[in-house]
């Protein structure tokens, strides 16, 4: 119901601690069905909490989200290496329902099988993986108890939950920006898991206007460990079941901001691929640029009017449909 808590600030707390200036983005590319656009069909087990900052550190401090008990503890998943384990709790409240923690610093961890823990109580500090430190969070429910082998299987979704819990009595607000530098595709630890390539968000203030062609909700994205940039051409996800075709011969990225004057400019280039795109923003006259693969370079800048609170951000498409388009960075700024 809408303006009802879905759940009980009483009960329940974010699981990671703000005790150490802890800021959520919730902007992370892993979240449950964010489809990866690799070539797998799968999508990511549970939500990643981008904890850089505290990888391998004291800090930002793990906390049980509700009166649980410690079912197991284990590195065995195929997720971890050897620095991080998983933590299974079962609710207190209720017996379906078990928490997973995963990739916990192993050197960190404050609890053993059988503990009970109240709500807060710490459980350890996020390792992640040998590259980005995060925390695998993850919400299960299920008759029996999960076994390490098969955790993730009956998973819910629980980033509402989060989410509420998080910004609490600002969950329906709205982000807006007036500047900022905008990254795409970057990797894991460059960027926190911020891709950029999700659908337009009225919580995240920014996006791609994807439709119901798009049931991904998302555009391509490319990384080679130190680059990365958005890929978009007219059939993506190919040979996937997210595969889609966009019935226009470009795409819109948008970024919520109060109306007026704004200085702005992009980066377009592929890592792998050559490009042709011609960028437009608000409508003021557009580049063409025709990069090599590799290449990336910047448009100059314009000055853009913004009457409708979104700063639109408009790439074409290749008439042909020969050559992907790429985009690597935006910068803006509100000049007036």
């Amino acid at each position: 119901k809408a303006g009802v808590p879905m759940l009980d600030t009483d009960r329940y707390i974010f699981p990671v601690c703000f005790n150490d200036g802890f800021l959520w983005s919730s902007e992370e590319e892993s979240y449950m069905f964010s489809f990866p656009g690799d070539g797998q069909n799968d999508v990511y087990p549970g939500i990643g909490i981008d904890l850089h900052d505290a990888k391998g550190v004291d800090k930002h401090w793990l906390t049980a989200i509700e009166n649980s008990n410690v079912v197991w503890i284990s590195g065995e998943l195929s997720e971890n290496d050897d620095n991080s384990v998983c933590v299974l709790l079962e609710s207190e409240s209720q017996s379906e329902i078990f928490y997973i923690y995963n990739k916990v610093y192993k050197r960190s961890l404050s609890v053993k099988k059988g503990r009970k823990l109240a709500k807060g109580d710490i459980i350890g500090t996020a390792w992640g993986d040998p590259l980005w430190g995060h925390l695998q969070f993850g919400i299960v429910r299920c008759d029996t108890t999960p076994l390490p082998s098969d955790v993730f299987s009956n998973l819910i979704n629980g980033f509402p939950q989060l989410y509420e819990l998080y910004f609490k009595d600002d969950f329906y607000h709205i982000r807006q920006y007036s500047k900022g530098r905008i990254n795409f595709g970057k990797p894991d630890y460059q960027c926190g898991n911020r891709k950029n390539s999700q659908g337009f968000e009225v919580y995240e203030g920014k996006g791609w206007l994807t439709g119901k062609w798009n049931i991904a909700d998302k555009v391509e994205f490319v990384t080679d460990g130190i680059d990365g940039n958005v890929r978009l051409r007219k059939k993506m996800f190919r040979g996937t079941g997210a595969e889609c075709e966009n019935p226009l011969n470009y795409f819109d990225y948008e970024i919520s901001v109060p109306n007026g004057t704004y200085r702005i400019r992009a980066k377009a280039g592929d890592i792998f691929s050559d490009t042709w795109q011609k960028i437009e923003f608000e409508g003021v006259r557009p580049f063409t640029l025709s990069l090599k693969a590799g290449e990336f370079d910047w448009t100059t800048e314009r000055i853009a009017e913004v009457n409708d609170r979104r700063l639109t951000v408009r790439i074409y498409l290749d008439e042909d449909n020969k050559t992907v388009a790429g985009l690597s960075e935006i910068v803006f700024q509100k000049a007036k």
